[in-house]
């Protein structure tokens, strides 16, 4: 996946996707990357793009008001990490929404 995220960074796409096929026809998994949250004394576990759990949901809503106070505030976020041949508005998402 390294190699696919170098060509990804430098907007090389087709080689992107061709080095990801070949780790699918490989039968090669990246591990997903997980993270979790405790409110009051219970444990919420999370991934990138993962359905919500009960209660998620207010964890999801104060992230939207703090990134909107974020921009308020002038924050920009660097789109540049967002590895995915994609627009700016969903590179911005993918990045909010990220785990």
């Amino acid at each position: 996946m390294l190699l696919s995220n170098i060509y990804a960074a430098n907007k090389r796409w087709e080689d992107s996707a061709k080095v990801r096929m070949l780790a699918k026809t490989k039968g090669l998994k990246k591990n997903q990357g997980w993270s979790w949250i405790e409110v009051k004394k219970k444990v919420y576990t999370f991934s990138a793009g993962s359905t919500l759990q009960q209660g998620l949901e207010q964890v999801h809503e104060i992230l939207r008001d703090l990134c909107l106070r974020m921009e308020i505030e002038g924050y920009i976020p660097d789109k540049s990490f967002v590895l995915q041949d994609v627009g700016g508005e969903e590179k911005k998402q993918i990045l909010y929404g990220h785990s």
